[in-house]
């Protein structure tokens, strides 16, 4: 990866922490000084088909402070930005749409909201704090009388804590059975995983006619074996 010899640094039955152990070596990993964090990506059928919601952080910090989750929410921004979406739609979750001391989450999210709205954050659209279903549902942000550029229209989907994030991302997973996209960014190149075959899942990839659709020469560089979960994913992320 240092000799520039690949692009995508894939993870097999190595376990996570031996993987970022590697990445993060002072002599021989691919330190950037930036934030190593974690993204999900999914099928959202809901919204139709080929559209794609991302979760993060599901697999780095345990629990970020607000600036460290300013610099996961701009790694996440930058997967969309891969993937062909150029002004994707982050929504900052808590478990309410009111800032309280109570649920630190509920802050931090009102505080990247403000930074979005001060210009500082930019290339995406922030609001936040909001619940899972005002972030993904139209109607139950119409039932709230949440009015927001991101309520029921989200891209990127920021949890308050790992736990959150790794416990929905892997629920998802198995509920619908589907492989989710999943890369580490973060570092001089994106670290994407292979999760292993289940019976629960079907044998062929997913079609991703919207957006984000694979064109004919990203189809053709893939490689014949052991491709990482949604294929396609693979050529966008070395944008990355």
């Amino acid at each position: 990866m240092r000799a520039g010899e690949a692009d995508i640094l894939l993870k097999g039955a190595v376990s996570t922490a031996v993987l970022i152990h590697a990445v993060l070596d002072r002599d021989t990993g691919l330190r950037t000084g930036r934030l190593l964090s974690d993204v999900f990506v999914i099928d959202y059928s809901g919204r139709g088909p080929g559209q794609l919601v991302g979760i993060t952080d599901g697999g780095i910090n345990p629990t970020p402070d607000v600036q460290q989750k300013e610099a996961i929410l701009r790694n996440a921004v930058q997967v969309f930005h891969a993937l062909g979406i150029e002004e994707p739609r982050v929504a900052v979750l808590s478990g309410t749409e009111k800032p309280t001391p109570r649920l630190q989450g509920s802050m931090d999210a009102a505080r990247l909201a403000e930074l979005y709205e001060a210009g500082e954050i930019r290339e995406c659209v922030v609001d936040g704090p909001l619940a899972m279903d005002m972030a993904l549902s139209t109607e139950a942000a119409a039932l709230k009388g949440i009015v927001s550029p991101v309520a029921g229209r989200a891209d990127i989907l920021l949890f308050p804590t790992l736990e959150a994030a790794n416990i929905t991302a892997k629920a998802i997973q198995y509920w619908t059975s589907q492989d989710p996209g999943h890369v580490v960014v973060g570092a001089a190149a994106p670290c994407s995983s292979r999760h292993g075959p289940r019976a629960s899942v079907p044998a062929s990839t997913p079609s991703h006619s919207g957006r984000c659709s694979p064109s004919a020469t990203e189809k053709s560089n893939y490689p014949s074996a052991s491709p990482p979960s949604f294929p396609w994913l693979a050529p966008a992320l070395t944008a990355c």
